[in-house]
């Protein structure tokens, strides 16, 4: 599956990061906004609308009047674990990899959610084991 970060310009919400990811028989990309592209500090994220697919490797002006986007990194991700309220991405992207986690409130959906990556490797370095991940 595949994902994309993008640095959104936006009169309306300012400028912001999209972060969009496949899902398995969607024609859509599950999206969430955040303040910055994810790092190992957690920070709020909203989950917005679901986009079209053109994002993975659009950039430009988004119509009509909302602003424009800029690529930050995409690749592909596998998902460790997709349950109400957590999703956890193995991620690997042309400029970081790592361990992605989006948690949040399994019953009010409308609630923020939080983004964290748990862990980071260097792209040039074996995947380390990430199975004992899978449970938690």
């Amino acid at each position: 599956m595949r994902f994309v970060i993008l640095e959104h310009h936006d009169r309306v919400f300012g400028t912001h990061i999209d972060f969009m990811v496949e899902q398995p028989g969607s024609e859509h990309l599950r999206t969430w906004r955040m303040a910055k592209a994810p790092n190992g500090t957690a920070q709020p994220a909203e989950e917005i609308a679901p986009h079209r697919h053109a994002y993975l490797t659009y950039q430009g002006p988004v119509y009509p009047d909302r602003g424009w986007v800029r690529r930050i990194d995409a690749g592909t991700f596998d998902t460790i674990v997709n349950r109400p309220g957590l999703l956890r991405l193995r991620w690997r992207g042309t400029k970081d990899a790592g361990i992605l986690e989006l948690e949040g409130d399994s019953v009010d959906e409308s609630a923020l959610w939080q983004c964290r990556q748990t862990i980071r490797w260097s792209k040039t370095l074996p995947d380390p084991s990430y199975s004992s991940l899978v449970d938690r």
